[in-house]
Formats: C-alpha cells, structure tokens, sequence
C-alpha cells in the first residue's frame, strides 16, 4: 500500500521554490498544475449533479439530482448517500477527481440566494446530511470538497461582506455542520468562503484554518479556495492555513510567494508543509481514477426520481383530498407552465445539463394510463411569473369544468441563483393571483410548489391540499406524480422553516446587510429556535410534513434518570403505524437545556431516525446521546461544555410535535472550581472549595449591611437573598465600600487563601482565623 505522505515528501524535497509556488494555484479554470510526478487532477461543480463544464454554464450531460434543500427534506442519509455515490461514478465516466460539493452553510434567512444549495437551519441535519454525501462521492474515489467554510449566508457583497458573529454563535451554530464533516466524513478537500468572518477573509484566516479547522478538529485535508476568493491576500493565505488557489493560469501569485520566501514573510518550512500535504491529496485521489467506469443514465434516473419523492413535504391534506384515485376521477385540470416546463433546479455554478427531463403534465399522464382526461392552462408568464386577466380567466374555465385541480407554481429562475439573493418572500404575485382565482371556481384545488426555500402561502386557508416539490431535479415531476397519485406515500419533512410573513424571520431588516458588516445579533436563535425563543407561530414548523397514513410516538425510555457529564444516555422510543398504508415516519430527538447560567433555545434537533413501517407493524427506535450531543459552547469558558442539572428530552415528528417528554439530571463527575481573581463576584467564591468559608463568613453580615436579610426568615431563605443582594459584587469593590477598613492587603490575603495549593493554610488555624473574623466585623459595622 503507497504511503502518499512519504511519496509526497520526497517529491516536495526536489522542488526548486518556484516549482513549490506554482503548484499552490491551478493550471485553468479547473484543473491543478502538473510538475515531474506530480500529476493534473480535474476538479467541477457537483452539490446536487456533475458539471464538467464545456463552456459558460453548460456541460457534459448528467444526471440533475434534487438540490441539498430537497435532500435534507428526506431526512434519509442512506438514501443521500446513494445520490452522492451515483454523482461519484458519474465523475469518474467524465474523468473528474474531485466534485465540489456538499454545501453546508446555514440558512440564516430564507431569502439567501443559495438557500436552495445548502441542507438546512439546522446544524445537525445539515451535518448528517453533508457526511452521508462525503461518504458517498469518496466511497468511489471521488474527492468532496466541503463548502462554504464559512458564514457564507448572503450573496449581496459577497467578496467582501464581513460577517460579524460572536464565538459561541460561530461554535454552535455556522461551524457546527463543518465540524461533524470533518471529523466523520474527512473530506478531500474544504473550500475557504468569498467573505471574511469578524474582519479576515476566510481564505487568509488562521482561527479558521489553521486553529479551528487543523488544530481543533484534526483535519489532515486540503483547503482550496473559492473561486477567485485568493486573488489578493495570497501569501497571507498560505501562511493561514490554504494550499490551493483556484483559478490558475495566472503566474502573478505564484511570484508573489517566492518574493515572499525570499524575503523571510513566509517561512519555506511552511511553504513546504503546505506543498506536502495538497502533493499527498493529489497522489492520492489521482490513484482512484477509474477511466473505464460507465453508468446508466436510466439507472441514475430512477434514484434521483426516488431521492424527488421521499423530499416532497406533504404540508395540507383536508378531507383526505389525496391521494388522487383514477377510478374516483373523470377529468383533472392541470394548470401552471411548470407543470409543462419543470424549473428542477437552481441557477449559477451548481446547474446540470440533465440527461433527460420529466415534465408533470406527461407523468400524470402516465400514470393514469388514459382512464383520466386531462386538461391544461399556461396561468402566467414563465419568465417573471406576472398573470393577465386572459391567463386567469383561461385557468378559471379549465378548473371549473374539473373534479381536482392541480395548480403547479413556484420560484422563478431570477429568484434563486448564486450571486443574487431573494427579492422576496412570497411567490410571484401571478402565482398567487392564479391560485386564488382557481380555488374560487373549484374548492379541490391542490396547489404544488417548486421553490428552493420557504415562501409565504396567502392562499393556504383557500385550499385543501398543498406540495411542497423544492427543486427536485430532472426526475422531479414524476416523483411529484407519484406522490399526487399514492404510488408513493409521502414522508419528507421541512429542512427549514416556513414563517408567515418576512418581518417573523431572525435576520429582518438587516438581510441582505449593505453596510459591508453583517452583525448576527440574533446569536445561536436561527430557524426554528428563533422561533420557538420568541413564541411566533411559523406557517409550518421545522421537521413537519404529513403522509397518507398515521403514527404513533408511546414508551419513551432512558437508559438512567441521571449521568454523569461524561457519561452517554440511551434513548428509546416506540414508533407504530396506526393507518391502513404502509408508510416511512422520521423519529425526532430534541433536548431543552434548562441551565439558567447561559440562555439557551427550548429545544434542539440532536438525533433522527426514519423508519419504514407496515400497517399495524411497531418498532423501538434508539439514540445514544453522547457528551459531545448534550454540549453547548460556553461563553464563561470559550470551550465546549455538558450542562449540569435537569436536561429535557423531548421526541416525536416535528420540532413543535412532540408528545413525549422525559427529563434527565446530569451531574458533574468533578466539581467544577471557578477560576478566581480579584474582579471575580463573590458568587464565584461561593462555589469554590475555599472561597466558600470567606462567603460563608462575610455574606450574611454584608447582606445585613443592606438591609435585605430578615432575622425571621429561614437559612434557605436567607441564603437565597445574601446571594442576589451580593453575589454580583466584586471582590476588589469592598476595600471601597468598607472605607478603607477592609484595605488591598485584604484582597490580596483572601485570594493567597483562595489559591493556596501547599495544604492547609495558616488562616485555617484557629488563631488566624479568629483575627480574621475580628477584621470582618470591624468592616461590616462600620458598613451599617
């Protein structure tokens, strides 16, 4: 077996140092440099489909797989897993080593311009999601490359957008999903963003690069940049932490390293570690190539048609108007160009020159075999979605005449595309004009959505039953045919979101900020913890969708009522169909940290499950909580931490149902001491080993002092108000407030006491301490 690291050091070793800085950017537009043997590898877009481009936007044809919005919706890793391996072996028939993909960035408001490239709000779904998708492409040798590493969430400015977010936020919320890739997944490569985050383009960051993404996180990986994101800053970037420029064909950076070395700003043993871990990538990858593969577009079509239908989100069914039944129908309207003219994915470097496209009109179609007439009306403009009264009086006279209709809108292309974010939260006023008027003519009117990310629903109360479709990819429309038509029972769920209006949403005004500085005041509450935090009810809540048949969460079990915070927890639930149709039901896991020292949301998605389950047919769904799932990133010690006390588990099928709620306590396996200095607050003594008997001592006669404490009250009652009347106050504040009785030397002597490590401490004697008592009386009299 090669041992690529060694081959790479040797290589890197007969370098001349021009040599080693061209390798650091590319040969082209997608292609890397190769020198003696050193070989070229081929790198293209891919998040939802392969793009070996040809020229501008077109390129080889292959197969357009729903986007990373439609694929979270399935909540299915296996099934995502087997999309990203089909892409894999799509790439090795086109001769490309590395797909640049998964997206993984948060939605941080739904009107992000490639909301429709990225997974969720969510950062564990989104990390789910993005490993599944790794393991699939690097299964078959195929190089990810993980972006967009990080806080990219708005395309206005993107360049040099500067995305202001504090640590705890960054931890838990922007890295979280990157984290849980790196570490499980290990992809090829990581993409450094366009933007900076807290002033340092992410692309020349250490913190990011270096100290979180390498130190923190062990990754052994390459780091290349987003396209164009290392044209300026580009030895600073090598020093941070990337290794590879993209796009090549410029020699202007490469001349910019060597002057570098040359004049001691980059230290050639760093030039040297960066060259020998992207050589070792590259020998690597470069040793999978399979040029022989070939694939079924056939085959390719059928997954991406089974990934379609498991991400529709059955969001209203009344009266159980679906699934539709031919031998019930006599004629069905079809009304909207999309279902004539699918939009099945989004604009910018991800689009696919599909191998083939479904359209819904044929598949319905299809599917009813001729047993069911069909008719069709256009409803508005495909480019801008703008109606005319002709359209709307055309759609009106075809759903009157119908026993359903079929109302087929959404987002048109110019809404979702990279570089431009959302105009708008609602669909296109034609769209809604259309719905409004057909519902008027024909209460069974089923409208089918096609959009990368949320929209509003004006209409929702007009009509029985709505689909969610997201851009589902060149085999959508019959995925939607099928749901339509019962042939699959519908199981996805929301990935994000849906709010009422735009005014509801986390990041409202300030998205897309146009300042230059996006400051994300809203913290760690994005998506449904915004919404849960500040009790607004969604139009459609995170984790929620339907089926044709129903389920029932019972039995919920802990492995223990209390662990220790280094300790794992099982959870069981039982899961059973109660409907008469088989179907698939997503088990969710949340936990609400009641710790009242950091806020935190009331409930957090930390494990899922999607199970298949016949009629009548039940089963015990189990999660094991790690440390790591119970942690939050704490302010007070810049660093991971297990909450101690009284934790909430909740279960059930979205993140606002959830019938089943245990509780567990944790408890720390060691006390956990404060670390005091003189600015500490006196309710940190309290709680450390030695500080507390000064706390003890002091407390209650400097409570006294401020006339809080009632001699009649209880010690537990006493207590509880000696610390909210002191327990902010300072240590250094009582050499002031006890006229100069209780002097620095006091302070100095209390925090010798507090530290000292040698044993027993000379105040502890009883002649010591007796003094002691005598000099705190003094004080606190003088005090009253």
């Amino acid at each position: 077996m090669v041992d690529f690291e060694t081959e790479a050091k040797r290589i890197v070793a007969g370098l001349t140092l021009e040599e080693k800085a061209s390798l650091l950017s590319g040969k082209d537009t997608w292609s890397t440099r190769a020198i003696g043997e050193i070989p070229s590898i081929f790198m293209t877009d891919g998040p939802y489909g392969l793009r070996k481009s040809l020229t501008g936007l077109n390129g080889l044809p292959a197969t357009c797989f729903p986007t990373a919005s439609a694929l979270a919706s399935t909540w299915n890793s296996e099934l995502v897993q087997r999309v990203s391996s089909a892409i894999a072996v799509e790439a090795q028939a086109a001769d490309v080593q590395v797909v640049l993909g998964p997206g993984t960035n948060m939605k941080r408001s739904p009107l992000g311009g490639r909301n429709f490239e990225y997974f969720s709000e969510d950062p564990v779904l989104a990390g789910e999601m993005a490993v599944a998708h790794i393991n699939g492409l690097q299964s078959r040798g195929v190089g990810a490359s993980l972006k967009h590493f990080a806080a990219n969430n708005q395309e206005y400015e993107r360049f040099q957008n500067n995305s202001v977010i504090d640590e705890r936020t960054l931890n838990e919320i922007y890295l979280k999903a990157f984290e849980m890739a790196v570490k499980r997944a290990k992809p090829w490569s990581v993409m450094a963003s366009y933007n900076m985050v807290n002033g340092v383009h992410s692309s020349e960051s250490e913190w990011l690069l270096q100290k979180t993404l390498r130190d923190k996180w062990g990754y052994k990986g390459v780091v290349v940049s987003d396209w164009g994101a290392a044209a300026v800053g580009r030895v600073e970037g090598v020093n941070a932490g990337l290794h590879l420029e993209m796009p090549g064909g410029s020699t202007e950076n490469t001349k910019l390293i060597v002057q570098a070395v040359l004049a001691g700003k980059l230290k050639e043993h760093v030039l040297n570690a960066r060259l020998r871990q992207l050589v070792a990538a590259i020998l690597k990858v470069d040793s999978t190539k399979r040029p022989e593969t070939k694939f079924d577009t056939d085959e390719h079509h059928d997954i991406a048609r089974q990934a379609a239908s498991e991400a529709v989100v059955l969001l209203k069914n009344d009266s159980h108007l679906l699934p539709l039944k031919a031998a019930r129908l006599k004629k069905v309207a079809v009304i909207g160009q999309l279902a004539k003219e699918p939009r099945f994915e989004g604009g910018g470097s991800s689009q696919i020159t599909p191998t083939k496209v479904d359209n819904l009109y044929q598949k319905l179609q299809d599917l009813f075999e001729g047993k069911v007439e069909l008719t069709y009306a256009k409803g508005y403009q495909p480019k801008d979605g703008s109606t005319t009264p002709k359209l709307l009086s055309d759609a009106a006279l075809a759903a009157s005449g119908a026993d359903v209709v079929i109302v087929s809108v959404g987002l048109p292309a110019s809404f979702e595309i990279e570089g431009i974010d959302r105009p708008q939260l609602g669909l296109p006023a034609g769209h809604d004009e259309l719905i409004e008027a057909v519902a008027k003519v024909n209460p069974k009117t089923i409208v089918v959505l096609t959009n990368g990310s949320a929209v509003t629903m004006p209409w929702l109360s007009k009509v029985p039953a709505v689909l969610e479709g997201w851009l589902p990819g060149q085999a959508g429309a019959g995925a939607i045919a099928d749901v339509l038509t019962g042939r699959i029972n519908p199981s996805g769920k929301l990935s994000e979101t849906f709010p009422r209006r735009i005014e509801d949403t986390p990041a409202y005004p300030d998205f897309p900020n146009r300042t230059g500085n996006a400051r994300y005041g809203e913290g760690i509450f994005i998506g449904y913890r915004w919404y849960d935090k500040r009790d607004i009810d969604p139009l459609f809540e995170f984790g929620y969708g339907l089926s044709y048949t129903t389920f029932k969460f019972s039995n919920l079990r802990l492995s223990s009522e209390q662990i220790f915070d280094d300790g794992q927890l099982t959870v069981e639930v039982d899961v059973k169909n109660t409907g008469d149709v088989a179907g698939k039901e997503v088990a969710q896991l949340y936990i609400g940290i009641q710790d009242v020292g950091e806020v935190h949301p009331p409930r957090e998605l930390k494990k899922f499950e999607k199970v298949y389950l016949r009629p009548s047919e039940e089963q015990t769904v189990s999660f094991t909580l790690k440390p790591s799932d119970l942690a939050y990133f704490s302010e007070f010690k810049g660093d991971w931490r297990v909450p101690t006390g009284v934790v909430d588990i909740y279960v059930g099928n979205s993140s606002r149902n959830l019938p089943l709620h245990r509780t567990v306590a944790i408890r720390p396996r060691r006390e956990e001491i404060p670390e005091l200095s003189p600015s500490s607050p006196l309710k940190d003594f309290a709680r450390h080993p030695r500080g507390k008997h000064f706390f003890d001592l002091l407390g209650g006669q400097l409570a006294k002092s401020f006339g809080g404490v009632d001699e009649k009250q209880s010690k537990k009652e006493a207590d509880a108000m000696t610390m909210s009347l002191i327990g902010d106050l300072p240590l250094d504040r009582l050499p002031g407030l006890s006229g100069g009785i209780m002097s620095r030397d006091f302070v100095d002597a209390v925090m010798g006491y507090v530290k000292y490590e040698n044993g027993l401490h000379p105040l502890e004697s009883f002649r010591y301490y007796k003094e002691l008592v005598k000099l705190l009386l003094r004080a606190l009299r003088s005090l009253r």
